[in-house]
């Protein structure tokens, strides 16, 4: 009997960030009260998500580390977090000006990638290089 080794499956690597669940799941800080409300934690992955898409701050990396989790994972495993960090993940106004500050980075670019040259009739403010020189001859 002799055995063959078996084929080796490539690995591929995944960035995996752990969690703590004892700790605070924005923060992963541990001082002040933990709360841990169960019909919000489907609102706290959305606004992790949305604002991870925006670029916003640290939710990149919190996005990533939350991964595919989802609302029922979270109350199984006792997801808490504090109250000023659930205040701040789910503010929409702060959410409204990722958005915002998205969508301009995203209007930047095309910008950038359209025509070189400005035009006066895109709108925005005529300047003094624009205008033909003046002529003085009478």
């Amino acid at each position: 009997m002799t055995s063959e080794p078996e084929p080796e499956v490539p690995v591929t690597k995944v960035a995996r960030y752990d969690i703590d669940f004892s700790l605070c799941i924005i923060c992963q800080g541990s001082g002040g009260v933990l709360i841990e409300k169960p019909n919000s934690h489907e609102k706290v992955l959305k606004f992790v998500h949305d604002r991870a898409s925006y670029g916003d701050g640290d939710f990149s990396q919190m996005s990533r580390c939350l991964g595919d989790l989802t609302a029922s994972d979270l109350i199984s495993k006792n997801a808490t977090w504090h109250r000023k960090c659930y205040q701040n993940t789910v503010h929409t106004q702060l959410t409204k000006r990722a958005k915002e500050r998205f969508e301009k980075q995203i209007a930047a670019r095309g910008s950038r990638r359209g025509s070189t040259q400005s035009h006066s009739s895109d709108g925005g403010t005529f300047t003094r290089s624009q205008s033909t020189p003046y002529v003085k001859e009478v």
